[in-house]
């Protein structure tokens, strides 16, 4: 460890683990511009390859707030695979444009005016909770409209949008009509259409602005700490500098020779697509919830997991994912959609958007691939217990399920999605999580899921003792909080809390049907 890394570690340690706040660009970038060590002058002049040093890249990364596990990385020959496969998956890979900040904006204010409309129509029934109601058919609408749509997060104005069962369900759930819920449903659908085709016009009418110059500076948040707020004209954002600091690690791996050249527009252009997908507010993002950093190192040290199906550049625990945006990813590590990645082997974890149609279509590609392969295959599957929807009872009844392990609600939680701009990333869970193993023979055969493993994963997905308290940054719930139990059927275990119901068959009335907080 050099002086440099042991002053910051001993600053970290004063600080009762915080990051010390220093400059936002990282002590490397700032002395890679010379070989004598002169800064790094000029934005963009610090891409020099001796700062991409593996090493020195690792020491700064573990010292953002154990965020992630950044030398856990894909063997040599897992990547190549994932890295071929993933670029033969996905259509027209090198035709991908580059991400342009300014179009970020306008899809930014898009959305902004659906959410204000959807806040309108809604609130009276739907409560304090619209923008969680609004992410959620945001995701749905584009999910269910097959791609089609010019634009990756404003759903196209089509009559998957006009005629949306699941928000018509859920206002005559709140009491509303069956007129007036069609009314909401079909206004929503018509601004849709007319937020496209302003679009279209926008975009044909007009000559493609330029990027503009984005501008990073950092400023103290209270309880959040050290945060870096980043300006383009009159649109900003924000993410806390610990994140920020990770964006630049995952930058400086994947972006290839240009180092941190164009990196503050990247992040920017990132950062400003999230919130979007997240309904264009900090409250959002529960549609890209994780898993906490003591589960990732259980399923990478018992199940070989060195890798995530869905994840982003903000919230993955590795270096390499998959993700739901290529363009602004790529550079930050992303392999594109996992329903374009077709891996033959490796071990991989999967906590998908909790949206029912998404997890049947995500099971459906993965028994695919395990029926595909005779090299050994695993996926890790973890999502909310719906034994009453089609979804579960389908991953449930796969010939490749080889375990079933659930986790009561009260004995664990996940890091919120919108965690690189909030203080406090934990967040309890309130529905029980179903956690699945699916596995070919070969693949069962390396990494055989024994009920030892099934109780130390438990432990590392219980709660902070303190509530709030960061990863790491506290002990753990100890073996009185998660209690192993034989499930109903061979092959299911339960996870048991405090409050645990004695019945856990799956036509029980329990189950929730509309978690507040989703991933």
């Amino acid at each position: 460890m050099g002086v440099e890394d042991l002053v910051a570690a001993l600053r970290r340690k004063q600080l009762g683990g915080r990051e010390a706040l220093v400059a936002h660009r990282p002590s490397f970038e700032r002395g890679a511009g010379a070989p004598g060590g002169g800064g790094a002058g000029a934005r963009g002049r610090g891409g020099s390859r001796g700062g991409r040093d593996p090493e020195r890249l690792a020491a700064r990364a573990r010292l953002s707030a154990g965020l992630w596990d950044p030398d856990t990385t894909l063997p040599p020959k897992w990547r190549a695979m994932a890295e071929r496969r993933s670029e033969a998956g996905t259509r027209d890979s090198s035709a991908v444009a580059a991400p342009d900040p300014a179009a970020e904006v306008r899809r930014h204010r898009r959305v902004g005016r659906l959410a204000e409309a959807f806040s309108r129509l809604c609130k009276g029934r739907l409560g304090n909770k619209t923008f969680s109601h609004f992410e959620q058919w945001l995701f749905s609408r584009a999910l269910h409209s097959g791609g089609g749509g010019a634009d990756p997060v404003v759903p196209p104005g089509g009559a998957s949008t006009l005629h949306d069962p699941e928000l018509h369900r859920k206002l005559c759930l709140a009491g509303a009509e069956e007129v007036e819920a069609s009314e909401v449903c079909e206004q929503m659908g018509l601004l849709c259409r007319e937020v496209e085709l302003e679009r279209s016009a926008s975009v044909s009418g007009q000559p493609a602005a330029g990027p503009g110059v984005v501008r990073a500076s950092e400023f103290e948040a209270g309880r959040s700490g050290a945060k870096i707020k980043l300006k383009l004209g009159g649109a900003k954002t924000e993410v806390n500098k610990a994140h920020w600091e990770k964006l630049q690690v995952l930058y400086r791996l994947h972006a290839g020779d240009a180092g941190l050249q164009g990196f503050e527009e990247d992040a920017f252009s990132l950062l400003m697509r999230y919130n979007a997908a997240a309904g264009a507010t900090y409250k959002g993002g529960g549609m890209q919830a994780a898993l906490r950093g003591e589960c990732f190192d259980v399923l990478r040290d018992d199940f070989g997991v060195r890798m995530e199906c869905f994840a982003s550049p903000m919230n993955c625990r590795f270096p390499q994912f998959c993700s739901a945006f290529l363009d602004t990813d790529r550079r930050f590590g992303s392999l594109g959609s996992f329903f374009e990645f077709r891996p033959k082997w490796g071990s991989y974890e999967a906590n998908p958007p909790f949206d029912p149609d998404f997890v049947r279509r995500m099971v459906e590609h993965m028994e695919e691939l395990l029926g595909a392969s005779e090299r050994s295959l695993s996926f890790v599957v973890v999502f909310p217990h719906w034994p009453e929807k089609d979804c579960w009872r389908r991953v449930h009844t796969s010939r490749f399920n080889r375990r079933h392990h659930v986790i009561d609600k009260f004995a664990h939680g996940y890091f919120e999605g919108s965690q690189h701009n909030r203080s406090n990333r934990y967040r309890t869970a309130n529905f029980d999580s179903s956690c699945f193993f699916l596995q070919n023979d070969a693949g069962a055969e390396k990494w055989p899921v024994t009920q030892e493993k099934l109780r130390r994963l438990s432990l590392a997905f219980a709660p902070p003792l303190e509530a709030g308290a960061e990863d790491g940054a506290g002990p753990l719930v100890g073996p009185r909080g998660v209690r192993e139990r034989p499930g109903g059927e061979e092959g299911d275990d339960a996870g048991s809390g405090r409050k645990r119901r004695k019945s856990r068959s799956s036509d029980r009335k329990g189950a929730t049907d509309k978690p507040l907080f989703k991933r």
